[in-house]
């Protein structure tokens, strides 16, 4: 059984983008979303930005992404995602 899934994409300027990123129902509020977070910044050392979106329906998700330090940013940057996506992004020095 998969517990908790995050793929990050490297970006050509540096950054990271979240592209996956998932902990199952019955594992979730155990602090496994928040372990898999702080395994990209102990092994990704130079991780200093990373973006991701989600869909606007996503309450949870954007709960915990306002947690731990992500801000929205407003309006989506791609246009076709408007109105349907929210992107975050986080910057760490």
């Amino acid at each position: 059984n998969v517990t908790g899934i995050s793929i990050l994409l490297p970006q050509e300027d540096g950054s990271y983008y979240l592209d996956h990123f998932g902990v199952s129902s019955s594992a979730q509020r155990h602090g496994i979303g928040k372990t898999l977070m702080g395994l990209w910044f102990l092994h990704l050392k130079n991780l200093k930005h990373l973006t991701l979106d989600t869909r606007v329906f996503n309450t949870t998700g954007q709960g915990f992404y306002n947690k731990h330090g992500f801000q929205e940013v407003s309006p989506h940057p791609v246009p076709r995602k408007q109105g349907f996506y929210k992107y975050f992004q986080i910057n760490r020095t």
